[in-house]
C-alpha cells in the first residue's frame, strides 16, 4: 500500500492511499483501490450542473462515511478496464461505473 500525505500545522494527514488487490476473476491480474479516508461532505445535484457551482447553501451537502475509486482489469477483454467510484453516505450507497479502453494493459512505457 502507498500512502500519500501532507504535513499541515505540524500534523501529517493522509490524503489518499493506493493498494493493489488481486482480481477476483483472474489470479494473475491485479486491480487498484484508491481510498480517501476521513469525514467529508459531498453534494449530489438533483437537476443541473449549476447546483454544484452554487456553494452558498451548505445545507445541501451530505456527509459521507467512505469514498473510494477502484480500477478493475477485465480478464475477458484485453481492450477495456472498469473504473468504479463508490460513495457511502449515512443514508445510501452510490456507485458510478466507467468502462474505458484508455488505460494501458501492458507493461510498456
Amino acid at each position: 500500500m502507498k500512502r500519500f500525505t501532507i504535513k499541515t500545522n505540524g500534523t501529517i494527514k493522509t490524503l489518499f492511499t493506493v493498494r493493489e488487490i488481486k482480481n477476483k476473476n483472474a489470479d494473475n491480474q491485479f486491480d487498484l483501490n484508491i481510498h480517501f479516508p476521513g469525514q467529508k461532505k459531498i453534494r449530489f445535484p438533483n437537476e443541473s450542473f449549476q447546483e454544484l457551482i452554487n456553494t452558498q447553501n451548505g445545507n445541501l451537502y451530505q456527509e459521507y462515511m467512505d469514498q473510494h475509486i477502484s480500477i478493475h482489469c477485465s480478464p475477458d477483454s484485453m481492450e477495456s478496464n472498469t473504473i468504479k467510484r463508490t460513495i457511502m453516505t449515512k443514508e445510501t450507497r452510490k456507485a458510478y461505473y466507467h468502462v474505458t479502453p484508455g488505460i494501458k494493459r501492458d507493461k510498456q512505457g
